[in-house]
């Protein structure tokens, strides 16, 4: 028999930081079986993260079986939850739970505190891998666990098992929103399809001719569009043409220039100065009256140019 004097002591330290230890997410359910002795302790969970997020999960933990000395406490969920260390709740089963602390890792020096935390820490770590209710197999994704998880708490049926809704009143879960997003979306592009459909069908045959008169319109239409269209593209390349012929090119000017340079220097002696000229006036034939000015320049300056060469080359020679 349980030293009434312990559990006792360990209930009071519970009711008083319960709320602490717990960041909020764990109390004493308001009305308990045993109040007088003690012996059943019922403990309401609220994760406020991971997969069971905002649910309320009650627990029973029955300590009248030689706790704390000889045994530890025999817990069970009240609530019918879809979680793999959690068993359904049916003629078979009380909804035992996979906890580590009744098992290997219990001690008489544990506390009633203790268990509390580790029922946390069960709702926000669910092992997967191992679990004892049988609706996992271990084949399920994280995304498909994750829904399954959220549904069965709006006390939808999930793998042909109904399960208690532990939400708040009009709380809506983020797979809710989700499948009313889908659904809407499925709606309005059925819509579309049913318009266009709507659309597409054969007209009456009283109305044939008047289409097929509204027809030729429209090809008419289309017609004087597109000889209006030929005619500006016309007009817009005679005068780009205008503009091409206006402009006044570069390259042949850098090329005489180069030519010039090159024949004063290495060819001069060899080349006449009319031969000079005439390959120098060929690029500027057609240019305009600037270059007919700098042509001029070449009559007056090559001459000059010659004289002072030659003369330069007189004086060396003496």
């Amino acid at each position: 028999m349980a030293t009434s004097t312990e559990i006792l002591k360990q209930f009071k330290n519970l009711v008083r930081n319960i709320t602490s230890f717990s960041d909020g997410q764990a109390k004493l359910s308001e009305k308990q079986p045993d109040e007088d002795s003690m012996t059943i302790i019922r403990i309401a969970i609220t994760p406020n993260d991971g997969h069971y997020k905002d649910g309320t999960f009650e627990f029973e933990m029955d300590i009248s079986d030689g706790y704390p000395e000889s045994n530890p406490p025999k817990i069970h969920c009240l609530t019918k939850v879809y979680h793999p260390n959690i068993d359904q709740i049916d003629e078979y089963s009380e909804g035992d739970i996979c906890l580590n602390l009744q098992d290997e890792l219990w001690t008489p020096t544990l506390t009633l505190e203790d268990y509390v935390q580790g029922l946390l820490f069960l709702m926000h770590n669910p092992n997967f891998e191992d679990p004892l209710n049988s609706a996992f197999n271990g084949s399920e994704d994280e995304e498909e666990i994750h829904r399954n998880i959220r549904l069965s708490m709006t006390g939808k049926e999930v793998d042909g098992f109904t399960y208690d809704n532990v939400l708040p009143d009009g709380y809506v879960t983020e797979i809710e929103v989700d499948d009313k997003d889908k659904k809407d979306s499925d709606y309005e592009t059925q819509e579309f399809y049913e318009s266009l459909s709507a659309d597409d069908t054969v007209p009456a045959q009283g109305f044939e001719d008047e289409e097929e008169s509204e027809l030729e319109d429209h090809t008419a239409t289309q017609s004087d569009v597109t000889f209006k269209l030929e005619d500006s593209d016309t007009q817009t390349s005679e005068a780009t043409s205008q503009q091409e012929t206006a402009v006044v090119p570069v390259k042949p000017v850098y090329s005489t220039l180069l030519s010039y340079f090159s024949f004063t220097r290495f060819s001069l002696s060899r080349l006449s100065l009319r031969q000079f000229l005439n390959e120098v006036f060929t690029h500027f034939q057609n240019y305009s009256m600037t270059f007919f000015i700098f042509r001029i320049g070449f009559l007056a300056i090559v001459p000059l140019g010659r004289l002072l060469f030659r003369t330069s080359m007189l004086m060396i020679g003496r």
